[in-house]
């Protein structure tokens, strides 16, 4: 399980509704803001509920400056707060969508930045597979470039309707993630979780994962 919110619940609570349901949670998004505000509060509510990183969904660079010096920046800010989690036992880590590989400067992107600008002991990726491909990236090539950086993945499918790049549950669009598990060693990965941000379209959240999650279980032979 990865969350995005605990929805009024105490970490405490949250913890004892994981144990209860014999469930585990590796990582959770967390903003920017809240690590600004208190890092070491954010640690420990990870540390409670059992997570091992603390991954940023999304990043907003300073409108003051270039997008390349905001990404720059951005860069030295993950390393010092990856060395705080480092330091708490656990790891950072940044989530893309498309964006991010959009050219900032030349050929440089975001990403560009961020994956040779931040310390690998310190700063992990959870590569978004579907807004990846949005962005027209081949996920083998980026594993291969940047051997052991995604630790995490985002798992969900694409189907491209005119150009409508809709999301779709495992198994329903056009992702070779046949392909892609077999580099997962070149990824690093420790961890994948199945997401639908469309789930609503796809026949409702439970219909969805179920969905993936027959596909995945024939694929991996699990």
């Amino acid at each position: 399980m990865e969350f995005a919110g605990y929805y009024n619940r105490t970490p405490g609570q949250v913890r004892a509704l994981l144990d209860r349901l014999g469930l585990s949670s590796p990582s959770s998004h967390i903003g920017a803001n809240l690590l600004r505000r208190d890092m070491a509060a954010q640690v420990a509510l990870a540390k409670t509920i059992g997570h091992r990183f603390i991954t940023l969904p999304s990043y907003s660079v300073s409108r003051t400056g270039t997008p390349l010096q905001g990404w720059k920046a951005a860069a030295v800010e993950f390393n010092s707060w990856g060395a705080a989690c480092r330091d708490a036992g656990l790891r950072l880590a940044y989530h893309n969508h498309s964006a991010e590989f959009q050219p900032i400067e030349g050929a440089r992107s975001a990403m560009h930045v961020l994956l040779s600008e931040t310390d690998p002991p310190l700063v992990d990726f959870q590569l978004d597979i579907f807004w990846s491909t949005h962005a027209g990236q081949d996920t083998i090539e980026l594993f291969n470039q940047n051997r052991g950086r995604f630790t995490m993945w985002h798992v969900k499918d694409m189907l491209d309707p005119l150009g409508a790049k809709t999301m779709k549950p495992v198994g329903q669009g056009v992702i070779d993630y046949r392909r892609i598990f077999a580099h997962a060693s070149d990824s690093g990965m420790r961890h994948f979780f199945v997401e639908d941000d469309n789930a609503a379209a796809n026949g409702g959240s439970l219909a969805s994962i179920q969905s993936s999650l027959t596909h995945l279980r024939q694929l991996l032979g699990s």
